[in-house]
């Protein structure tokens, strides 16, 4: 067995699909293609993984069978393969798959592909279903905590959204939770939901930094490598004395051609990278997924990357306040408020402003403060009247009994 070099010939064949290949010597070669057939050997492309194939070329001596797939077959096949994990998929992904089980029923009245597409379907109903109803009553439960909102609640509860979006974010794509995080930490500081999910986020953000220098490195050499061949190439056209003027003309205009396209690429990248920046940017995001092709894109991000990284390193000062300190200052206010411990609410208040909460949140808080101390003064300056007047009237009363007590 050896690799095969691709030769069109007049013995050649479309492609087809096997199930199976199997040799004398034992060796079985699943799921591949057969590429070309001739009288004496046959072509296959063997997968290998990530959607690699080999290309193996084997004499017909030595294959003992070849198990070729019917339409159906390959039809099933594929479906089992897409339709593996419907538990990971999305309620619209699932929808879509029911509409194409059913659009492919139609196809499929009664053969070997019927079954298969019956069973993925009743599979795809069944977690469907069950994926609405979990989804159904998360939206009640949402909308009950949404009801309960309060202006005590506000701050945190919406900082708690986002918490949870960046955990479901950070299954899917890095870059999408740490641009959730990103606003978590500059709209919502001091909460408890952002203490829980920076250690995570820290994380993240060392890793993808090391990630991109890596993948800067890889691009860099490519793009290096494909220079270097064009200038070898350039070199050998003019070193080669054995070339007529037309041949070398050619041969230059070839490899005009193909700088051109190099220079075009790395052009069209760029201007895909500045209308996808531009994007993000109106947004309000510094995060996004890069132009993995784009230098521009992957040394860009690199660069917030790493100013991020340097930031997460930097420990908490002795002095800062603790994570989630303005979740507990918000609490501790309303508490103090409510029992009509004024100054020490607006201690708290002070707290809330060093951590930087937008003032928003907490400006309904500062004006119950403000009120309930001013009605507390006019309350003690009325009782003190009161105990004033009433000292004076028993003064009175009692300079009255001394009065009649002489006469």
């Amino acid at each position: 067995m050896k690799k095969s070099i691709l030769l069109a010939c007049s013995l050649l064949v479309p492609l087809t699909l096997a199930d199976e290949v199997k040799m004398k010597d034992g060796t079985l070669y699943k799921g591949c293609t057969i590429e070309i057939e001739d009288v004496d050997t046959i072509s296959i492309l063997v997968p290998i993984s990530g959607g690699i194939k080999d290309s193996v070329t084997l004499k017909r001596g030595d294959i003992e069978y070849i198990k070729k797939l019917t339409a159906e077959e390959i039809l099933c096949n594929k479906l089992q393969k897409n339709y593996a994990t419907p538990g990971n998929m999305s309620i619209a992904q699932l929808e879509a798959g029911v509409k194409e089980m059913d659009s492919l029923l139609k196809k499929h009245p009664k053969d070997k592909a019927t079954d298969v597409i019956s069973a993925i379907k009743t599979t795809l109903s069944t977690t469907l279903a069950e994926k609405k109803l979990v989804l159904e009553q998360k939206e009640k439960e949402l909308a009950a905590e949404e009801a309960a909102v309060t202006d005590r609640t506000r701050y945190d509860h919406e900082a708690k959204k986002l918490a949870r979006r960046f955990k479901a974010r950070a299954k899917t794509s890095t870059y999408q939770a740490l641009a959730v995080y990103d606003k978590l930490r500059a709209d919502y500081p001091g909460t408890e939901a952002l203490a829980e999910i920076e250690p995570t986020a820290k994380k993240m953000i060392l890793s993808l930094n090391s990630q991109l220098a890596n993948m800067i490195v890889k691009k860099e050499k490519s793009l290096q490598k494909e220079r270097d061949l064009l200038s070898k190439e350039e070199a050998a056209i003019r070193a080669n004395r054995k070339l007529t003027v037309e041949q070398r003309r050619e041969l230059q205009a070839k490899w005009r051609t193909k700088m051109t396209a190099l220079r075009e690429r790395e052009s069209d990248l760029t201007a895909q990278h500045r209308a996808l920046r531009k994007k993000v940017r109106e947004k309000g995001d510094y995060w996004y997924e890069p132009i993995a092709e784009s230098l521009d894109s992957l040394r860009e991000l690199k660069s917030y990357a790493a100013r991020e990284a340097d930031r997460v390193k930097v420990p908490l000062a002795d002095d800062a306040p603790k994570p989630g300190a303005a979740t507990k200052a918000m609490a501790e206010a309303w508490k103090l408020c409510d029992e009509k411990k004024f100054s020490e609410a607006m201690d708290q208040i002070t707290i809330l402003r060093l951590v930087r909460v937008p003032r928003e949140y907490f400006s309904g808080l500062e004006e119950a403060i403000r009120t309930g101390a001013k009605e507390q003064l006019i309350k003690e300056r009325e009782e003190r009247m009161a105990q004033k007047a009433k000292e004076r009237a028993e003064r009175a009363n009692k300079q009255k009994e001394q009065a009649q007590k002489k006469q």
